[in-house]
């Protein structure tokens, strides 16, 4: 009888560097397209401390600014290699006088869709009515809940609901007595 080995999840590795505004964009740009980034992410330096900033944007807007005055950047790598790799060409830049290099580690594998999952729980509109994701049980005291199916659509959706049950003045009766999934289409 063959033997069938199981290969164990892939580690995936994070590159964290801290730079000036002034970089950010072309950084972010050099980690993707040319040092083979898999995802990257800016963020405030000063989150948390009284030097953090407000920094927003509109839907369908450009960006005010490209990052903070200091920004950290994580970019995810396939391997620790490559990650490794990305640090040291980005330091040998005759511009790089003023990137640091604050962390490379290990991101062990993880069910990602339960971690996306856990960030959105059921919204009590009024003590009857809740608006749920499908992987939440109906709360006791819902005598009516619109059941969402898709995580990317939780937020509209809810928003959506929210305000047709507001206007309609009947609490849009999506399901009444069988909690039965819906799958909520925005109508805009």
């Amino acid at each position: 009888m063959a033997s069938i080995a199981l290969t164990p999840p892939a580690t995936m590795h994070e590159l964290v560097i801290r730079l000036p505004e002034s970089l950010v964009e072309a950084v972010s740009e050099a980690l993707v397209d040319e040092l083979d980034a898999l995802s990257v992410s800016v963020a405030d330096a000063d989150a948390g401390t009284d030097a953090e900033q407000a920094l927003f944007g509109e839907p369908g807007m450009p960006a005010p600014k490209s990052g903070w005055q200091r920004s950290d950047i994580t970019a995810l790598f396939a391997t620790e290699v490559e990650a490794t790799a990305a640090a040291t060409l980005l330091r040998a830049q005759a511009w790089a006088s003023e990137l640091a290099v604050l962390a490379l580690r290990a991101v062990e594998d993880q069910d990602w869709v339960r971690l996306t999952q856990s960030q959105f729980a059921p919204v009590e509109i009024t003590p009857s009515f809740w608006i749920v994701p499908s992987w939440h049980a109906v709360p006791a005291a819902a005598t009516e809940a619109a059941t969402l199916l898709r995580a990317q659509d939780w937020a509209a959706d809810m928003a959506v609901l929210a305000l047709r049950a507001v206007a309609d003045q009947d609490w849009v009766r999506l399901t009444q007595s069988q909690f039965a999934p819906v799958e909520i289409t925005p109508s805009f």
